[in-house]
């Protein structure tokens, strides 16, 4: 079996948050072993008192207080992680990678993981480096409402982001907001302004406004100032989508234009009393439902080219997985030969996909006149069903 040892560092603390960038370390890993290492961080500290004898027992503090002053030993104070710490981060496999746990933080642990699988042979690691910039803020914190929804149905949301400032931030002119399901974001408004003017649905207008709003090929929105933000204030972002997923994970990126190196997550948390979420996860109950549901339109296709019903669209609706899948869309005739192959590689499955198919097979001909079978489907990590679809397409010419 493999043999492992495991290695904690001491509490790295910073006068004040730091943008964590990268991970790197050096050291040496022959083959069959590995180095393997996993990151917290936080900003809130628990300073913990051990009180001891001067033999050097840990006793409690009332035994201790009771103690004449000669007998009593030292008192020892652990620092440990606070309330606000994240939990371990994804395992880094190399070094010079991308740093995974929350940042901006002013306090970071690292657990480095030494494994092998041969006897004689053993990883080491001599040297590790945490590299950091300062934050475009010192702490900025978002709010998602509402937080339990419908599946498949169009929802509005309010996220409620705050940034608050310190001495040397840059700023940022640029917020990027995502979700983890492949439904498109669309947005309503965008206003800032204090509590109790949002709250009345008042203060500036930045969409429809001075913003310039892009949306790339995820879905996601990048929502562009025209000057750098240097101020704190409260933002309320509203916005449509489709939730497929029983958690959706929502999130907003901190970005600036002469800085693209650098990219500042925000943390769900306390960002406003006009909402109690401190969340940015929608959750839909998902229930025991059909993972896929597979619409097409027309069910009768006429190729030849009079621009009626020259294609079907094929919509497919994958709801509760997440994780890189692939999709696999087939046409095949009724003896069951593929004719041609539509499938497609989705980072985030879960959402509408719309597959066009123009009656041609893989070569580029037309196929015959007749009924042809469409399938659709993808494999699940358990194996459970309601995960392949078969629709009938009819041609006519």
């Amino acid at each position: 079996c493999a043999s492992e040892m495991v290695m904690a560092s001491p509490m790295v603390q910073m006068p004040r948050s730091g943008l964590f960038t990268t991970l790197e370390w050096e050291g040496e890993a022959p083959l069959n072993t590995r180095v393997e290492v996993r990151t917290r961080s936080g900003d809130e500290i628990l300073r913990v008192p051990h009180y001891f004898t001067p033999a050097g027992t840990e006793i409690s503090q009332v035994t201790w207080d009771r103690r004449d002053p000669e007998k009593r030993g030292p008192v020892v104070i652990e620092d440990l992680p606070g309330a606000d710490w994240s939990g371990w981060s994804e395992v880094y496999h190399t070094s010079g990678e991308t740093f995974k746990s929350p940042s901006p933080r002013r306090n970071v642990l690292v657990e480095v993981r030494l494994l092998s699988d041969e006897p004689m042979r053993a990883a080491s690691i001599r040297e590790l480096r945490l590299s950091f910039v300062p934050p475009f803020t010192d702490k900025a914190h978002a709010e998602l409402w509402p937080l339990r929804v419908r599946p498949g149905r169009e929802e509005s949301f309010t996220l409620y982001v705050q940034p608050r400032f310190g001495a040397g931030n840059p700023g940022f002119d640029r917020m990027r907001l995502r979700s983890s399901s492949s439904a498109p974001l669309e947005l309503i408004s965008m206003r800032s302004g204090s509590e109790s003017l949002l709250r009345l649905g008042a203060g500036q207008s930045l969409w429809p406004g001075v913003l310039e709003v892009k949306r790339d090929e995820e879905g996601a929105l990048d929502l562009l100032f025209p000057t750098p933000v240097r101020q704190g204030t409260l933002y309320a972002i509203r916005f449509r989508t489709q939730v497929f997923l029983g958690n959706t994970q929502f999130s907003v990126q901190l970005l600036h234009s002469g800085l693209p190196e650098r990219l500042q997550e925000v943390s769900p948390g306390d960002a406003t009393d006009l909402v109690a979420s401190q969340s940015m996860v929608a959750v839909a109950d998902m229930g025991k439902g059909r993972l896929l549901e597979v619409a097409v339109a027309p069910t009768g296709l006429t190729p030849n080219g009079d621009g009626i019903n020259d294609e079907v669209a094929i919509e497919a609706t994958i709801f509760a997985i997440e994780g890189s899948k692939r999709l696999h869309v087939g046409i095949f005739d009724l003896g069951g030969r593929r004719l041609r192959d539509l499938s497609l590689q989705r980072l985030h499955p879960s959402g509408r996909h719309q597959i066009p198919w123009d009656g041609r097979d893989a070569a580029g001909r037309i196929v015959p006149p007749g009924i042809y079978v469409l399938r659709v489907g993808f494999s699940t990590d358990a194996g459970r069903g309601g995960t392949e679809v078969v629709r009938l397409v009819h041609v006519v010419y």
